[in-house]
């Protein structure tokens, strides 16, 4: 099936593409090139085969390479395949950008509303909006253009959303919440549900209503059935160029700064501000009311539970300095070997130490 597609493409003259037309769009290098060929697809080492394109990020996999079947590769200086055509590169994914954008395009924007849609009074849409099957747009809901809105997305009352957005399917937006432009949703986003609030009033738990909104600024991309809840009163924020991982939350009141990345199932509490240039790996957990300086890196499970200083790298929970995380593990592994000698030197003080007489012989000395 793959090769039928690949076909449709290459009989398309806008399709065509050789290496050496490649490599110009790419700014690299060709070496080791005897004669010019069509490329046909991109795609890994293992599944490369004659026609296809495939890339080298880490001189480890040149033994890969060279029983590979591609025709061709995307290399670094320092992994150039000895004797096959290579296009040489200072950044290989920004090669792959090219082949990527050229075999996968995004679809064209075009004016469209599916039939099955729900559109509320005073929605307004930008041109070439497209709205997909069974999409909820309530009341004074403004989308801008070229944005594409998949099926069973939901935008509440008054919601805003910028030019060039892309929704997956069953996103959420809830009421007056605000989108940036060239913002990505993948499936199951819920942004504006009420930050989990709870007071106890005359003995009972009381719900606080939470009647703030969240903001989601440009260029911002949320990984699916992540969640971004309301603020209390102002609003929570998340700010330029921001990454985010699948099945993350973000609790009300949180500001997440420009450029920060998060990985899979990190969890923010309410009132945490998040610096910029940021990266939080997968499961990091931070409490409520801290801040996390910028650049700073929180490794893997990190349980964060007091402020954290710009251009620092924690580990473990509660999170501490990776160097002394690390030593502290290096210790860890020895506890086996140290019970033993801690044992050992018990009994050998209790050797050297001098018997104490026998209180009851005393008394019948005595």
């Amino acid at each position: 099936m793959n090769d039928r597609i690949i076909i449709q493409y290459l009989d398309r003259d806008t399709q065509q593409l050789t290496f050496t037309e490649a490599a110009r769009r790419m700014g690299g290098e060709v070496v080791g090139l005897r004669e010019d060929f069509v490329i046909r697809g991109v795609t890994t080492l293992e599944e490369s085969r004659p026609g296809w394109v495939s890339f080298i990020s880490n001189p480890r996999f040149l033994d890969l390479a060279r029983t590979s079947q591609a025709s061709g590769f995307l290399v670094t200086a320092k992994s150039v395949v000895p004797d096959r055509p290579c296009i040489v590169l200072d950044n290989v994914w920004k090669g792959m950008l090219v082949l990527l954008n050229h075999f996968h395009p995004a679809p064209p924007p075009e004016p469209y509303v599916h039939p099955t849609a729900i559109l509320g009074s005073n929605v307004s849409l930008g041109t070439d909006v497209w709205i997909g099957p069974y999409v909820v747009i309530e009341n004074d809901a403004t989308i801008g253009s070229r944005s594409r809105i998949h099926a069973h997305c939901y935008i509440g009352r008054g919601v805003r959303i910028g030019e060039d957005v892309l929704f997956h399917p069953r996103v959420t937006i809830l009421h007056n919440c605000e989108v940036g432009n060239r913002v990505i949703l993948h499936p199951g986003v819920v942004i504006g549900a009420d930050g989990f609030k709870y007071e106890f009033i005359d003995g009972r738990l009381t719900k606080i209503p939470q009647v703030g909104r969240v903001v989601i600024e440009d260029d911002v991309e949320l990984g699916a059935q992540t969640c971004v809840d309301r603020a209390s009163l102002t609003e929570t924020r998340i700010c330029r160029g921001v990454k985010i991982d699948n099945l993350c939350q973000i609790a009300h009141n949180v500001r997440v700064g420009a450029g920060t990345v998060f990985a899979a199932q990190v969890g923010v509490a309410g009132s945490t501000r998040i610096g910029e240039n940021c990266f939080l790996a997968g499961q990091v957990g931070l409490v409520d009311n801290i801040e996390v300086g910028d650049r700073a890196k929180l490794g893997a499970q990190a349980g964060v539970k007091n402020n954290v200083p710009p251009d620092v790298y924690y580990l473990g929970a509660p999170a501490i300095p990776a160097k002394q995380f690390m030593r502290i593990q290096a210790d860890l592994n020895h506890l086996g070997e140290m019970r033993m000698k801690i044992k050992e030197f018990e009994q050998r003080i209790a050797r050297l130490e001098p018997k104490q007489p026998d209180e009851s012989k005393k008394q019948e000395c005595g």
